[in-house]
């Protein structure tokens, strides 16, 4: 994973995969082709991350009340088929507790993901 862009409050991010020699970008295809957005300020808040006991599936939310007045969470599953992403599932959530708000607050992109990664 690498964060190819960093805006004023939110951070974008790219998987990558090694194949032999080469590095390979692992491309997503649906609404966030522009990478996985994570972090945010004000009235944005994102994070990516693995989802648990679901290998290969990938989790964005974003949680936002720039579009109405209404709070919202967004979420967006992905899974990993034929060398991208693809988009599985969307959801829209429209009644936000404070654990929904702080759970789609990510500074890390992936956190699970690694941590799964360096304990093997």
């Amino acid at each position: 994973m690498i964060t190819t862009v960093e805006g004023a409050s939110t951070a974008f991010a790219h998987v990558f995969a090694v194949d032999g020699s080469r590095i390979l970008e692992l491309p997503i295809r649906g609404p966030d082709a522009g990478g996985f957005a994570y972090w945010g300020s004000v009235t944005h808040y994102g994070g990516v991350d693995c989802v648990k006991d679901r290998p290969g599936l990938i989790l964005e939310e974003t949680f936002s009340s720039l579009a109405s007045s209404r709070q919202q969470l967004y979420r967006n599953y992905y899974r990993l088929q034929g060398g991208r992403f693809e988009l599985a599932r969307k959801e829209v959530i429209k009644r936000i507790t404070r654990a929904l708000r702080r759970s789609s607050r990510g500074e890390e992109p992936f956190p699970s993901c690694m941590r799964v990664r360096a304990a093997s």
